[in-house]
């Protein structure tokens, strides 16, 4: 498997439906008598998809979900029924793959989504869903028509591909609704609800403000919307009733995921931009975090005024014991810009710069009870989580 995927290259945004058109049509008919469910937003996608997922699937329903970026396996994009597609079914699928295409090129991201589509194809599923991978309106997810589309949130990430904005934001986003068809959305913003309610009457789109109609407040945290969301389209999907008291059962990778070794417990959070920060603080505060807590930061490559800012959402903040910003080796690692930006504003502050966040680890007292909280970039979780599955007989001795 390692060489069939290492054969796609790194994985990088290229717009254009039409250039996929040829090698995806062979799905169309079929998948227009499934049941389509696409799901875009800024945050918040991955975690409404899981929820969605695991409700139909508790209530019999036959569910495939594509998902992105994976944290440890690629294996994690591919949900059929039954759970993660299996070595061999997905190692075929590769195969399958490579063929079709031929010599004409599609994306990393394109080529996992056309082998997800052959899979969702044999598994003859009743309801297909789609995580947005980036942006909406040029995603590949966006070449089927989807019966119900949501959108969970909104705020300034990608812009370089997007366009600077909230209002541009969301119109890449909006751009996987369909006319005369559902569109929920958990969007908070009056602004952005109102420019949404301009885009879907001109488009003619059947938009549902969840917060218009009673169904979210202000109040509501961002995982309660995400859950709120997720029943509400699962109600429009299947037209049976799913109870708000209902809780997903279904482990989501890198979203307050859990691994226990010995007396450390590490959480992971996908927080990866402003909002994400924002809304994890907001939510660690409201639910009284135990003071034996820390939080491990590192970042992907994004704009020096990205990465301020969410250092700054913890400066202040009273939610963790020690915070400590490191790098990690990667591509797409921010790598000694951090270290940068961290020292021009944050040296006197208590956020550490962590110089080799291994031997943090390695060093952390293994007989005091600690939470460690990890966020910033999902492939720093990876790496992470890597690193302790590899060194899992050193945290239990």
């Amino acid at each position: 498997m390692t060489g069939l995927i290492e054969k796609l290259g790194h994985e990088t945004f290229k717009p254009g439906l039409d250039r996929l058109q040829p090698f995806f049509s062979c799905f169309q008919e079929d998948f227009k008598q499934k049941k389509i469910v696409t799901v875009g937003g800024t945050n918040g996608k991955g975690e409404t998809c899981y929820v969605l997922y695991d409700m139909l699937t508790r209530a019999g329903k036959k569910v495939a979900l594509w998902t992105s970026p994976h944290i440890l396996s690629v294996r994690e994009r591919f949900l059929l029924p039954g759970g993660p597609v299996s070595y061999d079914e997905l190692e075929q699928s590769f195969v399958w793959a490579f063929a079709h295409i031929g010599e004409n090129k599609l994306s990393y991201y394109e080529f996992l989504f056309l082998i997800f589509c052959r899979l969702a194809q044999k598994a003859d599923v009743d309801i297909i869903l789609f995580e947005v991978g980036l942006g909406g309106r040029f995603d590949a997810v966006n070449i089927f028509d989807a019966n119900v589309c949501a959108i969970t949130s909104i705020s300034r990430d990608h812009e370089e591909i997007l366009g600077r904005g909230l209002k541009k934001i969301l119109f890449e986003k909006f751009g996987i609704s369909r006319a005369n068809r559902p569109l929920v959305t958990a969007l908070e913003s009056s602004t952005l609800r109102n420019y949404c309610g301009e885009l879907s009457r001109e488009k003619n789109v059947n938009w549902i403000d969840l917060f218009a109609n009673g169904n979210l407040v202000i109040q509501d945290d961002y995982r309660k919307r995400n859950l709120t969301l997720a029943k509400y389209v699962a109600n429009l999907v299947t037209g049976e009733d799913f109870s708000l008291e209902i809780e997903a059962q279904i482990p989501m990778k890198g979203r307050f995921e859990k691994m226990t070794r010995g007396n450390i417990s590490f959480i992971f959070v996908g927080a990866h931009n402003l909002d994400g920060m924002r809304k994890m603080r907001d939510l660690l505060l409201a639910k009284n975090p135990e003071s034996d807590s820390e939080l491990l930061l590192s970042f992907s490559k994004r704009s020096d005024k990205d990465i301020e800012d969410c250092l700054n959402v913890w400066r202040e903040t009273s939610v963790f014991e020690q915070i400590h910003v490191s790098t990690f080796e990667h591509f797409k690692s921010a790598s000694k810009d951090l270290q940068r930006i961290w020292a021009k504003n944050h040296f006197e502050s208590k956020m550490h710069w962590c110089a080799d966040w291994k031997e943090y680890l390695l060093e952390k007292p293994l007989k005091k009870r600690t939470n460690i909280y990890v966020a910033g970039s999902y492939y720093f979780i990876g790496e992470v989580q890597r690193f302790i599955l590899s060194h899992s007989h050193f945290f239990i001795k």
